[in-house]
């Protein structure tokens, strides 16, 4: 018999934030929790189905320097396993045409140390160009890529990375 392990859940604040959905959660290698958000913008608020709440997000951004808004993944870390989060900002390296993405925590077999992989449409304009990403410093940059669906081979929308599945080293992409 298996038994699981008893999680406990609390609420927390301070990424509850209208324009961000569609999150993902990692935990890197120094043990801070990383979240990235799917961002939407006031200019497409109908591709996030939110054009109800277009006039509550351009009051929210006045004189928010850190508002969502950007063709760029939402980006927040944790320090205390998720109690409270940091202030919102924006991860350069992890472009988005406004699309969830994923990432993960794995220690690949060149790696050191677990790893943050993120999976996602690398391009500010279009659902193409699949690309992973990695890295090293807990998300500060992602140094290494590896495009696994260049932008003339169709969609490339809602991913799911997994990896350790079948054997330690095997990892995929579900999209």
């Amino acid at each position: 018999m298996h038994v699981l392990a008893q999680i406990t859940f609390n609420y927390s604040t301070g990424v509850d934030k209208l324009g961000l959905d569609e999150c993902n959660i990692a935990q890197a290698a120094n043990g801070s929790l990383i979240l990235i958000a799917r961002n939407c913008d006031l200019s497409n608020l109908g591709q996030c189905g939110m054009m109800k709440h277009k006039q509550s997000l351009r009051n929210s951004r006045r004189g928010n320097s850190a508002s969502v808004g950007s063709k760029m993944f939402a980006m927040s870390v944790s320090t205390d396993g998720g109690e409270h989060w940091g202030p919102i900002t924006h991860q350069p390296q992890l472009l988005t045409p406004v699309c969830q993405g994923s990432m993960i925590s794995y220690q690949g077999p060149t790696d050191t140390s677990p790893a943050l992989y993120f999976s996602g449409p690398h391009s500010t304009v279009t659902r193409r160009n699949g690309t992973i990403l990695a890295s090293n410093d807990n998300g500060i940059t992602f140094a290494r890529s590896l495009n696994i669906f260049p932008y003339n081979k169709g969609a490339y929308g809602y991913c799911s990375l997994a990896c350790g599945m079948k054997a330690e080293k095997d990892c995929g992409v579900l999209f």
